[in-house]
């Protein structure tokens, strides 16, 4: 599960679709299965220089805005991988999970920095990808 910063619910992602994977400049849409978003959110995140920040949810529909810092392009697709190309050109995979009071939720953060740790804020954190396709599920039943 994330948690969303925007609105007080537990999120199940069930879809990440953007309408083109390979251009740094598409949005990427959230659609989740028990959200109270009116539309479709865009995902952002804050990639100012050493910071670690949660990612949200931005939706322009409901008078919201970003944070300070926050996009919403520069997204693509590194074979089934979200990557961010930041200003300098680099490619970024700084996402992180990070426990939160709730057994069993993580909130989604970005890690513009890249530092490494166990916690933050006193809480377990977790490199982690935000990929396009599930995990091969390996079925070993026939080897037994």
């Amino acid at each position: 599960c994330i948690y969303s910063n925007l609105s007080p619910q537990t999120l199940t992602l069930s879809t990440v679709s953007t309408t083109d994977p390979a251009s740094e400049t598409a949005t990427w849409n959230i659609t989740s299965t028990n959200s109270v978003f009116s539309t479709t959110p865009l995902l952002y995140i804050v990639p100012t220089d050493n910071t670690f920040s949660q990612v949200g949810f931005y939706n322009s529909s409901n008078n919201s805005s970003l944070p300070a810092g926050g996009v919403t392009t520069g997204f693509l697709l590194f074979g089934n991988d979200l990557s961010y190309i930041a200003s300098d050109g680099t490619m970024q995979q700084q996402f992180w999970a990070q426990a939160t009071d709730i057994n069993g939720t993580w909130k989604l953060m970005w890690n513009a920095g890249g530092e490494g740790g166990v916690t933050a804020d006193g809480y377990v954190i977790t490199p982690v990808s935000i990929k396009t396709r599930a995990p091969l599920v390996l079925d070993d039943s026939a080897t037994k």
